[in-house]
């Protein structure tokens, strides 16, 4: 049975616990005990300090120096201490007089070991496969039906074939790799400096092997089938080219890259040359990149991928432009005269002095504060009105609805076309209404005017 106290964990007692603090007790029959002192077996209470402070099925037993068993359904108090063990499910036997072999009983002989069902000695045979075979553990290994001997064969192909150590498997036979090489199941002469190439035998200090041929020159790499030192040479578009370890490819070619740099498929001197986009230029001072282009960038400019005159304080203006800013400004790729920095602005191409003209669709105007566009054209704010692009006579107090002049001017909005003034009057269905002798029944878009 378990108990539970708030907060914390679950423990198993004998029968059950409560906690008090951080002394446990329990029950044992009638009798409550605290689980320090004492220990519970078969009902009955056991000092700790009486040598002992374990239960073996019901028995009190010191863990100490005896053990446990469970074997054959019955509890068995043994000595010395992890000495016996249960074999199968009934027999209790000494581990260091007997072993237990599958289930069954053994004596314990020196260097055996177990076999399925059997005891062996494993210095003189070996357990393969369930089958106790002659030849030792340690000097033998499993090899098809039998074992082979590791100082003088080699297991291949399931079968025990001469040569021991430093010999290795062959298709069905064996071969000495210090003095023979195995290609495609096949002895050739030459140890470990040699290798296979297709179905012949090279050495690797001499020769290599590229695409199955074998070419002259140990050590060297392939560049397709031919073979090349990489000390000196290299491999750049499938071709052996001159120039070592410390060269790189740039198309076919190769390049010192200490002193080089690679531009498309051509060389250049990184000091004297640039490469822009694909094209080797030589390098002015304080080289910059325009398009294919380089340039000085203190003294011109890149505007649009054209190069052009420019050095501080200079800008570009559209295509192959640049200008003062100080002096002139751009509008829409022009550079114009600058009217005044504070009131300068652009009108497209043309420039306005913001304070005395307007830009009306392009055109420059002479104006006031007092006029404004009209699409192409300049009205007057006091006298007229912009209705649909058209000038018409008006002024401040009038709005523009649906192409009509309309009586009433800042604040007031369009019922369709007419104008009303949102604080007191509404708009119900093209109607105008008084808020505060009417509403509008339904939406504003499609309702009826009602008296209120």
């Amino acid at each position: 049975m378990t108990c539970t106290k708030q907060l914390l964990t679950l423990f198993l007692c004998a029968t059950f616990c409560i906690h008090h603090g951080w002394t446990w007790t329990a029950s044992c029959g009638s009798a409550t005990y605290e689980t320090n002192d004492a220990v519970c077996c078969g009902n009955t209470l056991y000092n700790r300090t009486s040598g002992g402070n374990g239960c073996c099925g019901t028995v009190f037993f010191n863990t100490s120096s005896h053990s446990c068993v469970h074997c054959g359904g019955k509890y068995h108090i043994t000595a010395p201490k992890y000495r016996f063990y249960c074999c199968g499910q009934t027999q209790l036997y000494n581990g260091t007089s007997h072993m237990c072999c599958g289930g069954i009983l053994k004596t314990n002989d020196r260097n055996h070991w177990c076999c399925g069902t059997q005891s062996y000695n494993f210095s003189s045979h070996s357990c393969c496969y369930g089958k106790i075979l002659s030849g030792g553990e340690y000097t033998h290994r499993c090899c098809g039906d039998g074992t082979s001997k590791d100082a003088t064969q080699t297991c291949c192909a399931n079968q025990a074939r001469p040569g021991g150590t430093g010999y290795r498997c062959c298709g069905n036979g064996t071969f000495l790799t210090t003095n023979e090489t195995c290609c495609k199941n096949q002895v050739f002469p030459g140890g470990n400096d040699h290798a296979c190439c297709e179905n012949q035998v090279y050495k690797r200090s001499t020769h290599s092997c590229c695409q199955d041929k074998i070419k002259t020159g140990g050590g060297f790499w392939c560049c397709g089938p031919d073979a090349y030192n990489p000390n000196n040479q290299s491999c750049c578009g499938g071709r052996v080219v001159r120039g070592g370890r410390s060269h790189a490819c740039c198309g076919s070619k190769a390049y010192n890259t200490t002193k080089q740099s690679c531009c498309g498929s051509q060389t250049y001197h990184k000091k004297k040359e640039i490469c822009c986009d694909g094209r080797v230029n030589d390098k002015p001072k304080r080289a910059e990149c325009c398009r294919t282009q380089a340039y000085n960038s203190k003294t011109h400019k890149c505007c649009s991928g054209t190069v052009t005159l420019g050095g501080k304080g200079m800008a570009c203006c559209g295509t192959g432009q640049t200008y003062n800013k100080t002096t002139h400004d751009c509008c829409y790729g022009v550079v114009l005269d600058s009217i005044g920095v504070d009131n300068y602005r652009c009108c497209y191409d043309k420039a306005y002095d913001s304070k005395t003209q307007k830009c009306c669709n392009g055109q420059v105007f002479r104006a006031g504060p007092d006029e404004a566009c009209c699409y192409y054209n300049l009205y007057n704010l006091d006298t007229q009105n912009c209705c649909d692009y058209k000038i018409t006579q008006g002024g401040r107090n009038y709005t523009c609805c649906r192409g009509k002049i309309q009586p009433g001017g800042t604040g007031y909005a369009c019922c369709e076309d007419q104008a009303y003034f949102p604080q007191t009057q509404g708009c119900c269905w093209r109607q105008v209404y008084n808020k505060t002798t009417h509403i509008c029944k339904g939406y504003p878009t499609y309702g009826a005017v009602k008296r209120d």
